[in-house]
């Protein structure tokens, strides 16, 4: 059997590392197949009953600059309907999940204690949060399904940041060459999805979204309470887990890194090979 995890990213605004947050990372749902279609069908319902055509929660949630945006789709609503419309789709998210998991940290942090030459090889921090994000996911599924024949399938939102396409495939072989419990990412590649085609991409994004809002108060010493839409996405079955790397936990990971540096050379040297064979070849073709 293979399942499938679909992930979102959240709060950076682009590739530089630009950003109003201070807290960065990657989160999504691990579902199985027959979970997921269902899930589909019924978010699918919830956006054509509010005319929506896709969901992304930096949109629904930019009261600020939203209204002055042509084709805004939440233009007069009410705090009601807002609120309806992210509570179904939330309690949807949270009925077919088998498992939540968002990776998280500082920028400043990151920026100042990982190795220079890892941030020189990396596209911007979230490589090293999907790195986190796919260790804490495969210790979770070695005890929630023990079955080694489970495989586990990564799905992304489709983009056309080939420097991040890069980075998903550089942190997916890293970990799927890195141990044995690592086993069940061999057979399956990483894959970029249209969000609208895959809906659970879009459950993702709120999911990513909601722990980096969560994970910023954190950082600043401010812990909110969980809120109604955290406990709806929590809702059984499985568990939402929100793994926060502070300085410390940040320190010892770089000292990681330091020890994994041959291995994540030779990767990123393997890549970069394939890469560019691969225009080679569309050079003689055109």
């Amino acid at each position: 059997m293979t399942l499938a995890f679909f992930i979102d990213e959240s709060g950076l605004d682009d590739k530089t590392g630009a950003t109003e947050h201070h807290c960065a990372g990657v989160a999504g749902f691990l579902a199985e197949p027959e979970a997921w279609a269902k899930f589909s069908g019924e978010w699918d319902a919830v956006l054509r009953e509010y005319n929506i055509s896709e969901f992304h929660f930096s949109e629904f949630a930019d009261r600020k600059r939203g209204p002055s945006k042509a084709g805004w789709p939440y233009r007069g609503w009410d705090d009601s309907k807002r609120k309806e419309f992210l509570m179904q789709l939330a309690v949807i998210a949270g009925r077919h999940k088998r498992l939540g998991i968002g990776a998280y940290f500082d920028v400043r942090d990151y920026s100042e204690l990982i190795p220079l030459w890892f941030r020189k090889r990396s596209a911007h921090p979230h490589d090293l949060c999907l790195k986190l994000l796919f260790e804490t996911l495969l210790f979770k599924i070695e005890k929630l399904l023990p079955d080694p024949k489970t495989n586990v399938m990564f799905i992304f939102d489709q983009t056309t940041d080939a420097a991040w396409k890069h980075s998903v495939r550089m942190m997916h072989a890293f970990i799927k060459n890195n141990g044995d419990i690592h086993n069940r990412m061999r057979k399956v590649s990483p894959v970029f999805a249209d969000s609208i085609e895959m809906p659970p991409i879009q459950a993702a994004d709120m999911l990513a979204y909601r722990l980096r809002q969560r994970g910023e108060r954190w950082l600043q010493g401010n812990p909110d309470k969980e809120s109604e839409l955290d406990a709806v996405l929590e809702q059984n079955p499985g568990e939402i887990i929100l793994s926060l790397y502070k300085r410390d936990s940040l320190k010892g990971l770089a000292a990681t890194l330091e020890g994994q540096r041959p291995m994540i050379e030779e990767l990123y040297r393997q890549e970069e090979e394939v890469q560019r064979a691969r225009r080679e070849q569309q050079d003689r073709i055109e």
